[in-house]
């Protein structure tokens, strides 16, 4: 085993300017050939125990390059496989986040139009306070606050228009 090793380090080393000749060759780019150049060898050096010691050395090594290559490229394009999308999976429209902003600018703008009891009492009731909760809290009538609600909504809804 140790000479099937040593052949195969010998390759490594003699023809590695021709290993890089057909891994540019395979991808185009020379960045990504060291990459593959080294990736084989690594490969062919734990696999030595594989290799019939007297044979071609040099087609082994460049046999596992190229499958090294083709193991990469499958990856790659599993990864970036596209999406098939129906047109059920695209909106037709998004909201727009800005148009929310603008009616919440609106609101607060409406709001602060009200007197601070009238404010007060309608925020209590948009938060799901009962009318008689809204009165305890506000310390006034039941009819007092289910006015300020009535007047509040009247201020809101003139507001709108």
């Amino acid at each position: 085993m140790k000479n099937a090793r040593e052949e195969i380090e010998r390759v490594l080393v003699d023809r590695h300017r021709d290993l890089m000749v057909y891994a540019i060759h395979l991808c185009h780019n020379p960045d990504f050939a060291e990459d593959l150049v080294q990736s084989a060898a690594v490969r062919s050096l734990s696999k030595t125990h594989l290799y019939i010691a007297g044979t071609n050395a040099f087609g082994w090594v460049r046999i596992i390059l190229r499958n090294e290559y083709f193991r990469i490229y499958r990856r790659r394009q599993a990864l970036a496989a596209p999406v098939q999308l129906t047109d059920e999976d695209i909106p037709a429209s998004i909201p727009a986040p800005q148009e929310s902003r603008v009616l919440w600018v609106e609101v607060m703008a409406a709001l602060k139009g009200l007197s601070k009891e009238q404010r007060q009492a309608v925020m209590d009731i948009a938060f799901g306070y009962s009318y008689e909760e809204t009165a305890l809290k506000e310390g006034c009538l039941l009819g007092t606050a289910k006015s300020r609600v009535s007047r509040g909504r009247s201020g809101l809804k003139e507001f709108a228009v």
